[in-house]
């Protein structure tokens, strides 16, 4: 900081300390040094290297044209999401770990105390100004991840119109809404608070730290290890209330872990908000009064030996708050992913440790191109082991369970089925046939992660019709998924189709095929009449009773 701008500060203090008579509580001084420290933290080169940095890589991810529009969707809001948490999270402890020791080296820090200032307000004005420049760069970048989604999806949607140009309206409406529903979230914007909140937490934590550091890189270090000490906390917890086999020492240590340290996989929540799990009033609130809770205790507003008696005090006080909230997590399909030693053999060290500090969606994004490759490739043992890893990472997102098992049961199985270098016709049926078993494994493991969802019941009941030509289990996994919250319409009668190629079953077939007839002219579609008529014909329907031949233009 300059002369002149020390001048400039100290002059505002001198403003509204020696005009009027003295107060141990202004807001004026609070203010004045926070707008203060907004402006030294944005002249630091830092702060624009990691700004231009994360709008690139948001920008970066409309580049995507090679997918389809869900992968594309899927992939931009995972990337441009993680954009924003490594840069508000980079910027919270890079920028306020040389708040405290810049203004010790410039003595500016001696020269405030010297003034009625009290140490509180000093602390509170700069993380006030941190908290400030965090929610404005949050903001700026928040607004340019919606621009690059609204500009993708209005480009798909300007080539879907075209290609569907002579479509029937109703057709060309639903396309379009199916577009829409896959760019934009309502739960994307929680998603981002949270985000934020996040960060505020690590510059409370980062300026704890630096009231006793004694250089910038030791408190970066320092906060390195309580970013990564903070993400196993819940395990630390759980582990500590309820194994009571381990020594005194284990005990010891894991409950510092539990009462001192936050629990920061509590804020990872947008991956499974973009996988498409809603996020509830309940969970954001709790979650948000959560993260303003320790932002204020870890505020060091008081004496740094006062401040670990207060944490160890509350410590207690806020464990059963944060057990209360994994809790509500798990009810409503959050934290699907149980990290151990299994899971970073399969990532290795590097992508491991990225899944364990909250970005597991990108690192999941990452294994996602590398099975593209491999499809393109045809390395298809390659592709399977990748699709498990992603699959284990994000358990919630319907599009990986969807594609990993459509590569393996209709890619890789027609594959089989031609390979030239196997002259057996039998050893190219086996293997043909396991990768439609493996395509099945992906559906039902799926299915168990995402119960209320209707999507990998109808591609399970497509498999079962198509590749082992059982009507019967393709008519139960239609009619699983029509009785769904957001199942498609032709789900009933897919059911009702299949279930008329049973032996034995054409009476129930026959009544479901006929209520439906009877809903009205949106039923009566060409393939149900048929089906109808076929079965009029097989159960002896009498002639008083069947559907008429003829039907009017609205009918078909």
């Amino acid at each position: 900081m300059s002369n002149g701008e020390t001048a400039s500060t100290l002059q505002q203090f001198n403003t509204s300390t020696s005009a009027k008579r003295y107060r141990p509580f202004s807001f004026s001084r609070i203010y004045a040094i926070t707008i203060n420290t907004v402006t030294e933290l944005t002249r630091l080169k830092v702060f624009y290297v990691l700004l231009i940095f994360g709008l690139l890589l948001i920008g970066s991810s409309i580049f995507m044209a090679q997918f389809s529009f869900q992968q594309e969707f899927q992939i931009l809001k995972d990337v441009s999401l993680g954009a924003i948490s490594i840069f508000t999270s980079l910027l919270a402890i890079v920028a306020t770990a040389r708040l405290l020791p810049q203004d010790l080296d410039d003595r500016i820090l001696y020269t405030i105390l010297a003034k009625p200032v009290p140490r509180f307000e000093y602390i509170l004005g700069k993380i006030a100004g941190v908290l400030l420049l965090l929610a404005i760069s949050t903001l700026v970048m928040g607004a340019a991840f919606l621009l690059v989604l609204y500009i993708r999806e209005q480009a798909v949607v300007h080539a879907t119109l075209q290609q569907m140009s002579n479509a029937p309206r109703d057709q060309v409406a639903d396309a379009v809404r199916i577009i829409q529903s896959s760019a934009f979230n309502i739960d994307i914007f929680p998603g981002i608070v949270i985000i934020y909140l996040k960060a505020c937490l690590l510059a409370a934590l980062t300026l704890f730290v630096s009231t006793f550091a004694t250089s910038n890189i030791f408190t970066i270090v320092v906060m390195a290890f309580i970013y990564f000490i903070g993400h196993l906390q819940a395990t630390a917890r759980e582990y500590w209330l309820h194994e009571h086999s381990s020594g005194l020492v284990s005990r010891i240590f894991l409950a510092i872990v539990a009462l001192l340290f936050p629990d920061l996989q509590a804020f990872n929540l947008v991956d499974d908000i973009i996988a498409g799990t809603a996020i509830s009033l309940s969970v954001f609130a709790k979650t948000a009064l959560l993260g303003v809770f320790y932002t204020t205790i870890y505020t060091p507003v008081m004496r740094t030996i006062i401040v670990l008696a207060v944490l160890i005090g509350l410590g207690f006080l806020k464990l059963p708050i944060e057990r209360n909230l994994a809790e509500l997590h798990r009810q409503e399909h959050f934290r699907g992913v149980e990290f151990n030693l299994d899971l970073r053999e399969k990532l290795g060290q590097l992508g491991f440790v990225a899944a364990l500090s909250g970005f597991r969606a990108i690192v999941a994004d990452g294994l996602f191109l590398q099975a593209y490759t491999a499809w393109e490739n045809t390395e298809w043992g390659r592709m399977l082991l990748l699709f498990r890893h992603i699959t284990t990472l994000q358990p919630r997102v319907m599009l990986f369970w969807d594609t990993a098992a459509w590569h393996m049961a209709w890619n890789a199985s027609v594959a089989a089925m031609n390979d030239q270098n196997q002259p057996r016709l039998a050893l190219r049926v086996k293997a043909q046939r396991e990768y439609f078993g493996l395509g099945k494994d992906f559906l039902e493991r799926g299915i168990k992660n995402n119960p209320d969802r209707p999507d990998l019941y109808e591609a399970l009941a497509r498999l079962y019709k198509e590749k082992y030509k059982d009507h019967e289990r393709a008519s139960e996994f239609y009619a699983k998924a029509a009785a769904l919250p957001g199942a498609r319409p032709f789900d009933k009668r897919f059911s009702a189709y299949e279930l008329s190629y049973c032996e034995g079953r054409e009476r129930e077939a026959y009544e479901r095929l006929r209520h439906l007839y009877d809903e009205g002219p949106q039923e009566r579609l060409p393939t149900l009449i048929a089906r109808l008529k076929f079965l009029e014909d097989k159960l002896g329907i009498p002639q008083e009773q069947r559907i008429p031949d003829k039907l009017n233009k609205t009918a078909k």
